[in-house]
């Protein structure tokens, strides 16, 4: 189903509205994929509170447009897909301002 929703006024938060940490992400990400990669622990950031978590705020994303929330790893599917299918150089231009 597709529908114009027209232009909104504010910014929403996308997501699950379930909090997660970072590793939580990475790891998630990880086994999906079938990687082999292995997750670089890096030290906090200055000010940065040790059980930080990720987490969208859904309300206005519930208020503006109708959808139906899935859990973290089967939103991921798309996009997982959607990448699996550019062609390596396009997904390293993609990701190239993320190397460390």
């Amino acid at each position: 189903c597709t529908r114009k929703l027209g232009r909104l006024s504010r910014v929403l938060d996308v997501g699950t509205g379930i909090p997660m940490t970072v590793l939580d992400v990475a790891q998630t990400i990880i086994k999906m994929t079938g990687s082999h990669s292995e997750i670089q622990h890096l030290p906090m950031r200055l000010g940065e509170p040790e059980a930080s978590q990720i987490v969208a705020d859904v309300i206005n994303l519930r208020n503006h447009i109708p959808v139906e929330l899935t859990s973290f790893d089967i939103g991921m599917i798309p996009t997982l897909e959607y990448y699996a299918k550019l062609p390596i150089d396009e997904v390293e231009r993609t990701f190239r301002y993320f190397n460390v």
